[in-house]
């Protein structure tokens, strides 16, 4: 129907390039190649650049695009109502057949992931190409049903490896330990299928072992860590030489591999451009963080503290990564870095670890919920959640779940809070906690209750938390829901704890603060607004049962059958006490409102702490084991949704 090539590549295609292009298409295999020559005349190609739109969903469907390099990604809403990549479409792969098939809109936006190069076919030319071939009908049924498959294990249509470039401002340091500890990490995740792609330039000085001209690929085996390609360019080379070397080596190696990492920034001045037309997303070393303006934003910000003495930025979401200074990286290179931090759990492992995660997808957020002593369960949870290998890269608390959530992002280990919790837990200690209040809006002032758990905080500020963490409130003059993450940490804590009418109330900020499971018992939203790929949520607040009673109604139930007056109260002699009949009527919201904010999580751990009560601080080593045996039973559930996450880059 239209024979004009609109790509300005496609000048160079040959009469034998066209039935190669598209005998390699599933949907075409079954033809001539007299067939296909006769195709081609109804095609025209087209070039995108990264991130372009082809189509939106809605859109009506006006031709078929058969990938010829690059790739185009499928968008569509995923589990939680986000935007989500369902599918990739590779050189030799085709889209939009199926609209045109059903003489339907678009099903699915449709993005250019990497600068692509495409073949198109007009709907007209399609349908009587389909309506004039039985073959294809058989080829199609093919494609969709791999394409089912593909969507149902939610792995990329295309078996082509992710890309990632590592990039760096000038001045900025650390990007080639980056881009190698990236690779080696995910190698880890990836069952190994990871591979380093390095680019260096000759000095120019010396005896030159590359051509000036050209370009030298080598493949390096790395003894313990993920293996590596090599690329030396002549001192006369540009980095058209170098992108084209590229290209060739992920051609030659990608369907080995499900994550190639390359080092760019050894690229004079077209590392940038080379990593939007090469890579799906890009990790970029910078000296300060800046706010990301592109709504789908592919660019991972990295700032590294090394050589920026006093930097210093509240960590409450999963970007920027903050590297922090280790000596033990100091004067490293990249490989000995990458065997440093796989030997270690540090700081900037963790760091690195959160990262290499985000790059591919599976980031986990741990919303920990509120609840008195039942929030104690948390760290039982935590403790076998680690136990189980289940990473956690951020973590949300609310109430008693805040300090739970503050210690572990301290760098606390679920151990050390265990032994913690079960020191202060006790009696005495519970007792201790009485601070009467004289200001008329709480009963307690609620700073024992800092000093008692001030052990679970060994840091001062979310300045110096290992991980990401925010911790929520409530304002009580707007019913506001407020999220903390930067600041005094005992301050926050206080805040997420004061639960109104017990405990006072706490400014910040100019605003009058209170418990946050007043508003958001399990904060599984703002675990994702942080940044979280997958999130688990913990609900510790039971329903309540006839018969569990706190030790405040016992005492005022003997208190007042030596009351003589009790017996003229009409029958509610053994009622309960005015503040469990608050604390009572708040679990219920609590425990209902939970349930409700726990549904868009990945994953559920319901603790059953039906036999103990809000105030039981004294049975903490109890209620920690239920945690842990709750947090043991969903472990498997965690990995395996880690595992669909990562099918498609493991199995490619």
């Amino acid at each position: 129907m239209n024979s004009v090539h609109t790509s300005p590549a496609a000048q160079s295609w040959t009469a034998d390039d066209w039935p190669k292009l598209l005998g390699g298409v599933v949907l075409f295999s079954e033809l001539s190649e007299e067939e296909l020559r006769g195709l081609a005349k109804d095609c025209t190609t087209r070039d995108y650049a990264r991130g372009e739109v082809v189509w939106r969903a809605g859109d009506p469907a006006e031709e078929l695009l058969v990938v010829v390099s690059g790739e185009l990604e499928v968008r569509g809403p995923g589990p939680h109502g986000r935007e989500d990549v369902l599918g990739r479409i590779g050189p030799g792969e085709c889209v939009g057949e199926m609209a045109l098939v059903l003489n339907e809109g678009r099903s699915a936006t449709v993005v250019t992931g990497r600068k692509a190069q495409t073949i198109v076919l007009h709907k007209d030319d399609f349908a009587a190409l389909m309506r004039d071939d039985t073959r294809l009908l058989t080829s199609l049924t093919k494609l969709l049903s791999h394409r089912a498959m593909s969507l149902a294990r939610r792995q990329p249509v295309s078996g082509g490896p992710l890309m990632v470039g590592v990039t760096a401002d000038a001045g900025a340091r650390g990007a080639t330990l980056v881009a190698g500890a990236v690779a080696h990490l995910g190698g880890h995740i990836l069952n190994g299928r990871s591979l380093l792609v390095t680019l260096a330039r000759e000095s120019g000085t010396g005896a030159q072992a590359v051509d000036p001209a050209g370009v030298d690929i080598r493949f390096r085996d790395r003894p313990k860590l993920t293996p590596a390609i090599d690329i030396t360019l002549g001192v006369e080379a540009d980095d058209g030489a170098a992108i084209s070397a590229i290209e060739r080596v992920t051609k030659e190696h990608g369907r080995q591999y499900g994550l190639i990492v390359i080092d760019l920034p050894h690229l004079s001045g077209q590392a940038s451009e080379a990593a939007e037309t090469l890579c799906h997303r890009r990790i970029h070393l910078v000296r300060s963080a800046s706010p990301q303006s592109e709504l789908h934003t592919r660019v991972l910000q990295v700032v590294n503290a090394y050589g920026q003495p006093g930097l210093s930025l509240a960590s409450n979401h999963c970007e920027p990564f903050i590297l922090p200074i280790d000596p033990g990286l100091t004067g490293a290179d990249a490989d000995t870095a990458a065997r440093f931090l796989t030997n270690r759990v540090t700081h900037v492992s963790r760091v690195l670890e959160r990262l290499t995660r985000k790059v591919l997808g599976a980031t986990v957020g741990v919303a920990l919920g509120g609840g008195g002593a039942f929030g104690i369960a948390h760290v039982g949870v935590l403790s076998a959640l680690t136990e189980a290998g289940v990473p956690i890269d951020l973590v949300a608390g609310t109430s008693m779940g805040s300090i739970i959530a503050i210690g572990y992002a301290a760098g606390l280990e679920p151990s050390r809070m265990e032994s913690i919790a079960s020191r202060i837990g006790n009696v005495r200690t519970a007792l201790s906690a009485i601070d009467p209040s004289l200001s008329g809006t709480g009963l307690l002032n609620g700073r024992r209750l800092v000093s008692i758990f001030s052990p679970l905080l060994p840091k001062q500020s979310f300045e110096d938390l290992v991980l990401p963490c925010r911790v929520i409130a409530m304002d009580v003059e707007t019913g506001e829901r407020v999220d903390i993450g930067s600041g005094r940490l005992d301050e926050a804590f206080r805040a997420s704890c004061s639960i109104p009418v017990i405990f006072k109330p706490v400014r910040v900020e100019g605003r009058t603060l209170v418990d946050g499971g007043m508003i958001d018992p399990v904060p599984t939203d703002v675990a994702r607004e942080m940044g979280a790929d997958i999130v688990i949520a913990v609900n510790v607040v039971p329903q309540l049962k006839r018969g569990v009673s706190t030790a405040i109604s016992r005492t005022f139930k003997r208190v007042n059958r030596l009351n003589p007056l009790s017996y003229f109260s009409g029958g509610i002699r053994d009622a309960p006490d005015i503040v469990d009949v608050f604390m009572n009527s708040l679990q219920t919201t609590e425990y209902e409102l939970g349930h409700f904010k726990s549904l868009t999580a990945d994953v559920l751990i319901s603790v059953d702490m039906a036999e103990f009560t809000w105030i039981d601080f004294h049975r903490a080593q109890e209620i920690i084991d239920r945690g842990r045996e709750a947090g043991a039973r969903s472990a498997p559930a965690a990995r395996a949704v880690m595992e669909e996450r990562l099918a498609g880059l493991v199995s490619s």
